[in-house]
């Protein structure tokens, strides 16, 4: 009876995993053009397309975002990513800071070409980087309290401040000076919680939200592929 040499046993089954695992990592070559017509369409970043098609594909057949990066410059498809200046971060102490901030105006078509148009709520609480996102049809001051008390009641705390921009949900101008609504302030005296104002033309101040601002970049590929507004949940 011929004896089996465990360590080339070993080195042989080992490069068949290998193997194995680097043909799962390849991108086939049949997604070419659909992600040629995708990227040419939304002009979306390379992030958003490749969490697009993992969401329709799969984690198998896209399952690693170096080599869908790899693939899309390898085939000299063009997306949308350009890089910016850094912004300095300033970090906080837990439950001292919750970021808050609004995408207004967003506009996706439906596949029989109706135009959805919607506000997106973003808040970030600034220690953790917490997300929430939520949606909204209209830019209201009542809409802007009732998203800020979905945030506060889902994560279950209260942070001492709230930094937001000048939106006109928050202020208006009287006198030349940007002033808080009434119903603003009668929140802040209500539930103990001030709410800071970025400087103008400054909105970096709050940049941990407009980081998380990316998001909204991922729904571009779907843009035309929604059955109806549903498919945004």
């Amino acid at each position: 009876m011929e004896l089996i040499d465990i360590r080339l046993l070993n080195t042989i089954i080992r490069k068949k995993e290998s193997l194995s695992k680097g043909i799962k990592k390849v991108i086939s070559i049949r997604y070419l053009y659909e992600i040629k017509q995708k990227a040419d369409l939304c002009r979306c970043t390379k992030k958003a397309l490749f969490q697009y098609f993992q969401n329709k594909y799969g984690v198998e057949e896209f399952k690693c975002y170096n080599t869908f990066t790899y693939f899309t410059r390898k085939h000299d498809i063009c997306t949308s990513d350009h890089s910016e200046n850094p912004k300095l971060r300033y970090e906080t102490e837990p439950g001292d800071q919750l970021q808050a901030d609004r995408k207004e105006s967003i506009k996706m078509k439906r596949k029989d070409g109706t135009v959805i148009q919607f506000e997106l709520f973003a808040a970030t609480f600034s220690y953790s980087r917490y997300h929430f996102f939520l949606y909204s049809r209209s830019k209201t001051t009542e809409d802007f309290l009732r998203c800020l008390i979905d945030v506060l009641y889902t994560s279950g705390g209260m942070p001492k401040r709230i930094l937001t921009d000048n939106m006109t949900a928050v202020v208006s101008i009287n006198n030349g000076t940007w002033q808080k609504h009434p119903i603003i302030k009668q929140f802040e005296s209500d539930i103990g919680i001030h709410i800071q104002l970025c400087k103008v033309r400054h909105p970096y101040t709050k940049g941990k939200v407009e980081s998380s601002n990316r998001f909204v970049e991922w729904l571009k590929p779907y843009d035309g592929e929604l059955e109806s507004e549903d498919g945004l949940f």
